[in-house]
Parts: C-alpha cells; structure tokens; sequence
C-alpha cells in the first residue's frame, strides 16, 4: 500500500537527482527534457511505496498527472528518447533513500546518501575523461 512520507532526506535526495541533471527542481517547464525529469520522479517514488497525491504535490502537479505518468511508464521507457535514462537515474538515487525512510532505518539512509553521491562522483570523472580524450584528439 503507498504511503504519505514527509522526509528531508528524501527531499535532498530529489534535489540531488535534479542537480545531476543539472536542472532546476522548481522549474515548470512543459519543455521535454523538464517532463521527463518529472515523469521519471514519479514514477520511481511510485514503485518505492510513496502515494500519488504526495508526489503530485513534490512534482507541482495534478494527482492525475501522476497516475497518467503510471500508465505511460512501460511504452516511455521503451520509445521516449532519453526517458529511461532519466528514470534509471532516480531510481539510483531517490529509490532507495525513500525505501529506507518507509523502512525506518537511519544508518541505510546515510548509506544510501553517501552511495548516491559517490555514483554521482564516478559518472564525473567519466565525463571528465571523455571531455580530455577529446580535447587530445583535436589537438
């Protein structure tokens, strides 16, 4: 059964997705990129156990908004460019900080902070030395 959950460490993991993505958690934005951030939210704090309405109001949008988003997850993985990314994403980072706050266990949610973070930290330093390769292949 989903569940009303008002946490600050679930807050901060929903600003540390969107950091990732490097965009603005309050931005409403109908723009594509914006949508799917939204969507892949949902969606991910859905199947962690947490109720409609509650992401309708973290997200800035209609309960209905959010179960159309449940409906659509299945075809928006497969064929929305980008979606899945987005999704998997959330899923690292905001899944499991909820299922610990549901869980009740303080010593998992700094566990899974921290782990959230040191992907984050990995991925960076990947794109990092993309960014050099390429720079060295130019020059």
């Amino acid at each position: 059964m989903a569940k009303f959950i008002d946490s600050p460490v679930v807050d901060k993991a929903i600003d540390l997705y969107y950091k990732s993505l490097d965009m603005d958690r309050h931005d409403d934005s109908r723009k594509n990129e914006h949508s799917q951030a939204r969507m892949a939210l949902s969606n991910a704090l859905s199947q962690s156990g947490m109720h409609t309405e509650e992401i309708a109001k973290i997200i800035n949008r209609h309960r209905t908004s959010v179960i159309h988003h449940l409906k659509h997850h299945t075809g928006e993985l497969k064929h929305w460019y980008g979606y899945k990314g987005k999704f998997e994403r959330c899923q690292m980072l905001v899944s499991p900080v909820l299922k610990s706050v549901i869980a009740n266990d303080n010593t998992d949610k700094l566990t899974m902070l921290k782990a959230s973070r040191d992907h984050l930290l990995s991925e960076i330093t990947q794109v990092d030395h993309k960014i050099d390769e390429l720079e060295n292949s130019i020059q």
